[in-house]
């Protein structure tokens, strides 16, 4: 008999940040991969599958940055500033959170419930907290606010059940846009 490899998946999500086809998402979702393929709709609405390759990663922000590797490109998100962010302000988390539900964006509202949380005691990233629903397949995708810009990267979520409990946590877009520049850079 011959040994077969295991193939797993990992499900996330990413965000168009650059006219180049630089996508940013969460480094836990395409750690450890060798075949990263991404898939985005066109300015037409058309499905585009590609292949994309790592540019970079920051472990202390856990952020990755992709190229796509097609002739056609995502759209890129408008970006906005994390700087201006309160308490209460209304949000959007965008992503995929279930595999069978491929071609199924999913969009959860909320609001900012908490600024500058730091994880495990380490102020390496002030997280945007958010009652906004997170799931696992939402991470790396978009933190958006209600003019429409990005203003966070969805991390990680915090829940005793492994369910969404509501308390998501999101990387600033103002440091995570340091991050892309600094990997595009090296």
């Amino acid at each position: 008999s011959i040994p077969s490899e295991r193939l797993w998946d990992s499900l996330g999500s990413g965000v168009a940040v650059t006219n180049d086809g630089h996508i940013l998402t969460a480094l836990h979702v395409i750690e450890g991969a060798e075949d990263i393929e991404v898939h985005f709709s066109d300015n037409q609405g058309g499905s585009v599958t590609a292949r994309a390759r790592l540019v970079g990663s920051d472990p202390s922000t856990d952020l990755a940055l992709l190229q796509v590797d097609s002739a056609t490109l995502p759209p890129v998100i408008p970006i906005g500033s994390s700087n201006n962010i309160r308490v209460g302000d209304s949000v959007l988390t965008i992503g995929y959170p279930r595999r069978e539900l491929m071609n199924q964006r999913s969009v959860s509202r909320g609001i900012v419930s908490a600024l500058g949380i730091p994880r495990d005691g380490l102020p390496i990233v002030e997280y945007i907290q958010t009652d906004a629903a997170m799931n696992y397949g939402n991470s790396g995708g978009a933190l958006i606010n209600a003019a429409g810009e990005l203003i966070g990267i969805n991390s990680f979520i915090y829940s005793e059940s492994g369910n969404a409990d509501g308390i998501g946590f999101a990387v600033p877009v103002n440091k995570a846009m340091i991050v892309v520049e600094q990997l595009i850079q090296r």
